[in-house]
């Protein structure tokens, strides 16, 4: 009993230290939640219930800590080299086998549209879709293989040793000192315009637009230096803010065009 309490624990606390942390991860729940249709609202309730977005938003990462789900590991990330273009960047994507964040959307969409899967493997596809769309819109899910996306790219932050994946992942967002509901309040503000304009582009599109800034955070800080201050916060936070509304926004897209 105590040994099940404690794993339990340690995979919450994992949880939150990766991946958006879960801060990042419910704040996109929560928005997308905002921009649902009722029949889309209706689709998800016969899956998870009254569970909120938000509260499912973290499940995939702490599924892959468990080994019925270690084999999703490399779902949540795609990892290149730098300076592709849009064209030579979707070639090679399209060469890769699915095991990938790009692969698992793509996956997890079809397994919630086919008639044929169980209401409890939709369940499951469909927390994995809302935890991959958020991976995907954190640029450094889609960035260097050669130091394991910013694992390996050692910095200091806010006084303490750090690493760039980290950085993007929670320092940011944990320096800006706000709740899941305040960010997803703050961040909430596209205008109907983007909106539509954001959820008619492709996953595709969402994956080269994090491996463009990942490619623009290596090269800041090769230039000023592994270790990033106040000016660098005011600087990047923006970003942080543009890419968990996206990401938000397309969520409830992506789910809008699969329930209706």
């Amino acid at each position: 009993m105590k040994k099940n309490v404690f794993t339990g624990l340690f995979i919450a606390i994992a949880a939150a230290l990766i991946s958006w942390g879960g801060v990042g991860h419910r704040t996109i729940g929560t928005i997308a939640e905002r921009h649902l249709t009722p029949q889309a609202k209706a689709g998800i309730r016969n899956l998870i219930g009254d569970t909120a977005i938000a509260d499912i938003a973290s499940w995939a990462d702490q599924a892959r800590s468990t080994p019925a789900y270690k084999y999703t590991g490399p779902w949540h990330y795609l990892e290149f080299t730098l300076g592709m273009n849009y064209q030579d960047f979707t070639a090679h994507v399209n060469t890769l086998d699915s095991n990938n964040v790009y692969g698992a959307i793509l996956k997890c969409e079809r397994d919630i549209k086919n008639p044929t899967t169980t209401t409890a493997q939709k369940a499951i596809a469909l927390k994995f879709l809302v935890h991959f769309i958020g991976d995907c819109h954190q640029p450094m899910h889609l960035s260097k293989a050669s130091d394991r996306g910013g694992n390996d790219f050692q910095i200091q932050f806010n006084g303490k040793g750090s690493n760039l994946h980290s950085l993007w992942d929670s320092g940011l967002i944990n320096k800006e000192g706000k709740t899941f509901d305040q960010m997803a309040k703050d961040y909430d503000i596209a205008t109907p315009s983007r909106i539509k304009q954001w959820q008619s582009e492709s996953p595709m599109k969402w994956v080269f637009e994090s491996y463009q800034i990942a490619s623009n955070i290596y090269d800041d800080m090769e230039k000023n230096g592994r270790k990033p201050g106040d000016a660098y916060y005011e600087a990047n936070i923006p970003v942080v803010h543009q890419r968990i509304e996206m990401a938000g926004i397309r969520l409830a897209g992506t789910l809008n065009e699969l329930f209706k």
